[in-house]
């Protein structure tokens, strides 16, 4: 909830607030590095909370909320309009705690849908991609993603 306030802060959808600037430009200027800053904690919080830390291999984990974690974080990135933060900065808090195939699982059906036509996708994660699909034998799919 905390990061929809903040985009809709962002985006202009509330106004009036003392020091935010009104001129869209102006605001996406001032705000983006808090907005980044507010999502790369929140987005831990959200792997922690719901995985427990790397360190603690106990947690059992509910499919959905992992899920979660990465759906708020593609759809935070195209919100703004930042898909390097998203392989660059949240990809790697997804691989500090362990869970870069989670992440890599779940970029999947954004893929299909073309969110990332336009972009260019790190080697590193472009190999995780690669190799989660191998490990899995479904090499329709990463034809599919491939194209």
């Amino acid at each position: 909830m905390c990061l929809k306030a903040a985009l809709d802060i962002y985006n202009g959808e509330l106004k009036g607030y003392y020091g935010v600037p009104y001129i869209a430009h102006n605001r996406e200027i001032e705000l983006i590095d808090k907005l980044k800053e507010l999502a790369r904690r929140g987005i831990r919080i959200l792997i922690r909370s719901f995985h427990g830390h790397r360190v603690k291999s106990d947690h059992t984990t509910d499919i959905q909320k992992d899920n979660n974690a990465v759906m708020v974080a593609i759809e935070f990135c195209h919100e703004i309009h930042s898909f390097n933060f998203l392989f660059e900065t949240i990809f790697q808090e997804f691989k500090y705690e362990g869970f870069d195939g989670k992440f890599v699982e779940n970029l999947e059906p954004f893929i299909l849908s073309g969110y990332f036509k336009d972009e260019l996708i790190p080697t590193e994660v472009l190999e995780k991609i690669c190799n989660y699909y191998f490990e899995s034998r479904k090499y329709h799919i990463l034809e599919k993603i491939i194209s």
